[in-house]
């Protein structure tokens, strides 16, 4: 064969190769497209439910440590106490069972209803916590508001030996008022918080919620507020009763 016809021949032969060539790239390449887009599917949603799983471990073991807050609560309530108990059993029962759900779960919308749930269902963060610092602090006021009413009591009976003794007492009877006073207004600051912040219920208003336990948190400032006051006012009295007896 001659060198003319050789050279016709292997262009020949790429002219008919490249149509087979092209053919077979049309074929596979949407195939290992569609691979690589399956890959990145499963991927995603693997990735999506380690995202969640992993929210959830967290509430779990935000859980768990407000488990302990409660059994190192002395001044909780048994009521309050048993309440908080089984609210916390509740959701960390809840929240197993729903990342178990997770880790079955094949698509990315029944991942986002489930993360939903995780959050609207719960609201660990926004309610579940406070609920029980807030418990734990207003239980613990209403404890400290017995105490002072009783040192209270004894100061009016240490002025009233005073004053019949004819020792000077300066305003002795007015720090007291002002005592029972502040007193009062601890207790009206405080009492029935704890009720009204348990009866709060999860759901989607997630400001609704924050603003209902903001109030509460602001009402148990004020009586913390109000008993310092009386603390003080307390320890004048005794000066002035210090004084009587020098």
């Amino acid at each position: 064969m001659t060198g003319s016809k050789k050279t016709r021949w292997a262009a020949r032969a790429v002219l008919l190769a490249v149509p087979a060539a092209l053919l077979i790239g049309a074929v596979v390449a949407p195939a290992l497209a569609d691979d690589a887009a399956d890959d990145a599917s499963r991927d995603g949603i693997a990735g999506a439910k380690a995202r969640v799983t992993h929210r959830i471990d967290m509430r779990l073991n935000t859980l768990g440590r407000l488990d302990g807050l409660l059994a190192r609560a002395e001044r909780l309530s048994d009521e309050h106490r048993d309440t908080l108990s089984a609210l916390i059993d509740d959701d960390t029962a809840g929240l197993t069972e729903l990342r178990a759900q997770v880790a079955s779960e094949t698509t990315r919308e029944a991942l986002r209803a489930d993360a939903q749930s995780m959050v609207e269902d719960y609201r660990i963060y926004i309610l579940v916590r406070p609920k029980v610092r807030l418990s734990v602090v207003a239980d613990r006021e209403l404890a400290a508001i017995d105490r002072l009413t009783d040192i209270h009591a004894r100061l009016t009976d240490a002025v009233a030996d005073a004053e019949e003794a004819g020792q000077d007492t300066g305003n002795a009877d007015e720090l007291l008022d002002a005592m029972q006073a502040q007193l009062d207004a601890a207790t009206a600051a405080v009492q029935g918080q704890t009720d009204q912040l348990l009866a709060i219920e999860p759901g989607p208003d997630g400001p609704g919620i924050r603003s209902a336990v903001d109030e509460i948190r602001e009402s148990l400032r004020d009586a913390r507020q109000d008993l310092r006051d009386a603390i003080r006012t307390a320890r004048h009295i005794r000066a002035l009763l210090r004084g009587a007896l020098d």
